[in-house]
């Protein structure tokens, strides 16, 4: 494959979080976390000029999406999709994108997500593909973000999204990065994330998952039953009786609930999964 064109004098829009990873030895770990066969089709998200497509292009894989917003980098990318039929470009906001029009639907995102949207956008893509079919995601992600989907429980980094990935599968810190390893460096440290998703797929969708889940955090200082009596006319069922159905104490904190404490009560406020049937 020959070197696509480089712009001289290109500077990075600090509005789109544009950190690009400059070094292979870890572009080469992302690929292989992902395990890409040549049945899959991969999902990138703010290719940039190019670097981590082209390392994926080398991959056995069947196909490679990549969203990009910024069109300053068609110079860059066009001349990759020209040489190999593989590499299909969408143009647009990555948070904003149609996921569901993706045919095939992808099987593995591998991506150096943008800093300034990583939460709304993995929630998108969640939200819009097949979970079933997607079954791994590698990406690159600020630290500060990456621990908040490890947040384990009684810790202040426990978060909605990490409660619903830990709900679908497991969430695995592959390493962490320092701001040397990105062009420009940014001022926080970053770290590679390995999501596996085996289970639970319509969650990201369920309306009143995610209603539990946003006003059991609306205020971290009050406890469970405070803030879940916001949701009260979002629910079939009173939320007292439920949090205690569960075995759970109103006193309880949001943060200190455990996953499976999350899935009992959604299952006692009386939420079904996608298929229609009762409990998650």
């Amino acid at each position: 494959m020959t070197t696509h064109r480089r712009s001289t004098g290109f500077v990075p829009a600090k509005r789109y979080g544009q950190h690009f990873l400059t070094d292979r030895n870890l572009l080469h770990l992302l690929i292989r976390e992902a395990d890409i066969g040549t049945a899959d089709s991969i999902l990138e998200i703010g290719p940039g000029k190019g670097t981590l497509t082209s390392a994926l292009l080398q991959s056995p894989c069947m196909r490679v999406e990549a969203v990009e917003i910024d069109e300053r980098f068609r110079e860059f990318l066009e001349p990759l999709r020209e040489e190999d039929s593989r590499l299909h470009l969408h143009w647009g906001d990555a948070v904003r994108f149609h996921y569901d029009t993706l045919s095939p639907p992808p099987t593995r995102v591998v991506a150096n997500l943008p800093y300034n949207v990583t939460t709304p956008l993995l929630w998108a893509m969640l939200e819009q593909l097949d979970t079933a079919l997607l079954r791994h995601i590698v990406v690159t992600v600020q630290k500060e973000v990456g621990d908040r989907l490890l947040g384990a429980p009684g810790t202040k980094q426990r978060s909605p999204l990490g409660i619903t990935l830990e709900a679908m599968g497991r969430v695995r810190l592959v390493r962490t990065l320092p701001p040397e390893a990105f062009t420009p460096p940014p001022k926080v440290a970053s770290c590679i994330l390995a999501i596996s998703l085996t289970g639970r797929h319509g969650l990201p969708r369920n309306r009143l998952w995610r209603s539990l889940l946003r006003c059991g955090f609306a205020q971290r200082r009050k406890t469970l039953g405070k803030n879940l009596r916001l949701l009260s006319g979002e629910l079939p069922l009173p939320p007292r009786g439920a949090i205690d159905r569960a075995g759970l104490g109103e006193r309880l904190r949001a943060e200190e609930l455990t996953t499976d404490q999350w899935l009992r009560l959604a299952a006692e406020l009386g939420m079904k999964d996608s298929e229609g049937e009762r409990g998650l």
